[in-house]
């Protein structure tokens, strides 16, 4: 079967290198264009299309105007591509391409759908403090992430997974999910099920500013006291309102400090601002501990500065966050 893989940053390249390895024919990359990266912002490709080059697989890399959508589908029908697979692709299709395969296109959501639709599926759970995600195959429809399940397996989360060993726990989840779901294509035995979209949760766009706490939410997490709504971080405000959630009943500031450490490092990291000087100046969170359910700041670093541990940082500048 000639199968096409949609897909874009690093963790789609790795999903990518494992469907090769279990010898699965992709014979065409639909990846986003070169975009401006670095100090320099010079124009750099995608994971997956450097990978794709260096393989010798080829590449379609432009954004899906209405005439670039239609000189793909033209390509995929020159290719006789059959089935597409999406992984973190970046761009909305439409349904003709949808329709353009014989099978469709798969799509790889790393959450156990319909819980946390969206784009950031793996940073939710973590965040939330949940104590078990998971990979759903889907095949892929107009509405965000409803499509048929066509495969779903649960990953434990351990509490010293941080979202790095979360994500490659994933992708060889995803990995041995395409591959059986085609085996079971060949046979005409994959069959799907339908999502109970009353239970579907909703997640975010991920930006630079969401890893911003409090002093206050800081200080709550370190003697680990209740919060109240006003308190909650920005990121977890956001979705508690996206979702209609209006009960804090088991959120205690401090896990939740610490699994937002997990979650969001090392991109966008949490953060904090401390007055210094008459000045405020961003302090970076780099490293949280836990024991016995209370977080403990380990090590930190002022806008300008070298990173050190939070004592020294604390005594340093007489700032208290206890």
């Amino acid at each position: 079967m000639n199968i096409a893989y949609f897909g874009s940053p690093v963790i789609s390249q790795w999903l990518l290198e494992d469907l090769l390895k279990k010898n699965i024919n992709i014979g065409l990359i639909i990846t986003q264009p070169d975009k401006p990266a670095g100090k320099h912002l010079e124009m750099t490709p995608t994971a997956v299309n450097k990978f794709a080059s260096e393989h010798n697989i080829a590449v379609f890399d432009r954004f899906l105007s209405k005439d670039n959508e239609a000189d793909l589908i033209e390509l995929l029908r020159e290719k006789r591509i059959e089935l597409g697979i999406l992984f973190a692709y970046g761009e909305i299709l439409s349904n003709k391409l949808l329709l353009c395969m014989k099978y469709g296109i798969w799509n790889i959501h790393p959450s156990l759908l319909p819980k946390y639709r969206g784009p950031a599926p793996i940073i939710f759970p973590l965040i939330l403090g949940e104590s078990q995600t998971g990979t759903t195959l889907m095949q892929m429809s107009e509405g965000l992430d409803q499509g048929d399940i066509l495969k779903q397996d649960t990953l434990e989360i351990k509490a010293e997974d941080s979202r790095t060993v979360i994500e490659r726990k994933l992708i060889d989840i995803a990995a041995n999910q395409i591959d059986d779901a085609l085996s079971l294509l060949k046979t005409n035995t994959l069959q799907s099920k339908q999502q109970e979209s009353r239970f579907a949760t909703y997640t975010k766009l991920l930006r630079k500013n969401d890893g911003f706490i409090s002093q206050e939410f800081i200080s709550k997490a370190l003697n680990n006291k209740k919060i109240t709504f006003d308190s909650l971080p920005i990121i977890i405000q956001a979705y508690f309102k996206k979702n209609n959630i209006q009960t804090l009943d088991k959120y205690d500031a401090g896990p939740m400090l610490y699994h937002l450490y997990q979650g969001l490092h090392p991109w966008p990291g949490i953060w904090t601002t401390v007055q210094i000087d008459d000045n405020e100046k961003r302090l970076k969170i780099l490293e949280v501990s836990i024991q016995n359910q209370t977080p403990q700041l380990k090590l930190v670093q002022l806008e300008g500065k070298k990173p050190v541990d939070s004592q020294t940082f604390e005594k340093s500048y007489n700032i208290n966050f206890l």
